[in-house]
């Protein structure tokens, strides 16, 4: 997966997060904007951090073998904010990402003047690992107050899922965990 269709992949997923306030069991979640349990400082540090080792893990899947990319959502945070913010304006503002109880949660605050609903969202991503590719499930979707329905989410994410998969054509993941803070990806190219 090179870099610049990761970068439209987070875009996408971060896009996705027109969302917030009744979220379930999560710690963290509830009707204000979710936080998580730890803080998340975004940094430059952090961001390279984790630019760093995506390169290295596609430099890896690039000569043949296997790659290995364990990152902190801090690290992701301020990557993807980073990113977003040199793409200038985006409907997502102040994004923070987590990692917790085998899910994603990406949370922030949606603006737009051609967006019909603008406040704090949220979005619970549960991935799975499936024949050697990474797919992502929306567990819940909410702006404010509004629950997104389930229907319009198995949809987006049907198409997510497929982009995902035409990312993934040349590689095979063999491990994916979320830890608490913390994710680890294990990936071997199957050129």
């Amino acid at each position: 997966m090179s870099k610049p269709r990761f970068l439209i992949l987070s875009i996408l997923l971060l896009l996705m997060t027109t969302a917030c306030g009744q979220c379930g069991d999560l710690p963290g979640l509830g009707k204000a904007l979710p936080t998580p349990d730890r803080n998340i400082a975004i940094s430059q540090e952090a961001a390279n951090r984790f630019a760093e080792k995506w390169q290295k893990a596609l430099d890896d899947l690039k000569t043949g073998g296997g790659a290995r990319l364990d990152f902190t959502d801090t690290e992701l945070t301020s990557y993807v904010n980073l990113k977003t913010s040199e793409l200038g304006s985006l409907p997502i503002q102040n994004s923070t990402i987590w990692f917790t109880q085998g899910k994603v949660v990406v949370a922030g605050t949606i603006k737009g003047r051609k967006l019909p609903i603008n406040g704090n969202g949220v979005l619970i991503l549960e991935p799975s690992l499936i024949d050697g590719k990474l797919y992502v499930n929306p567990k819940r979707a909410s702006v404010g107050s509004i629950e997104l329905p389930r229907s319009w989410l198995k949809s987006a994410f049907d198409q997510i899922n497929t982009q995902l998969a035409n990312l993934q054509k040349n590689i095979t993941i063999e491990k994916f965990d979320v830890r608490e803070g913390e994710m680890l990806i294990l990936a071997a190219s199957s050129q």
